[in-house]
């Protein structure tokens, strides 16, 4: 599964549409970066994308109906088809 392919899913799942900023989280945890790391790579403040990112693994977490968080995220998408069962919701 690519981030990309993640990216589509989530947009079809979440209730609301993905803020960019969501968009940038998932896609910089996707390939193991830190929230410091996205910080000092983008427009925003590392307490501002931890705030962000959490609202964002409850909200995966409860679509996924397993616990989602930033040390888990690829490795949970990677392992298991989440998205391919269309009674997720």
């Amino acid at each position: 599964m690519t981030i990309d392919e993640v990216l589509n899913l989530t947009r079809a799942r979440l209730p609301k549409k993905l803020h960019p900023v969501q968009e940038t989280i998932l896609r910089q945890v996707w390939e193991g970066k830190t929230y410091t790391s996205i910080a000092s790579t983008s427009n925003y403040g590392e307490h501002y994308l931890r705030n962000i990112a959490s609202g964002l693994w409850q909200s995966l977490s409860e679509i996924l109906q397993t616990p989602i968080n930033k040390s888990n995220f690829h490795s949970s998408l990677e392992s298991r088809s989440f998205f391919s069962n269309p009674k997720i919701v």
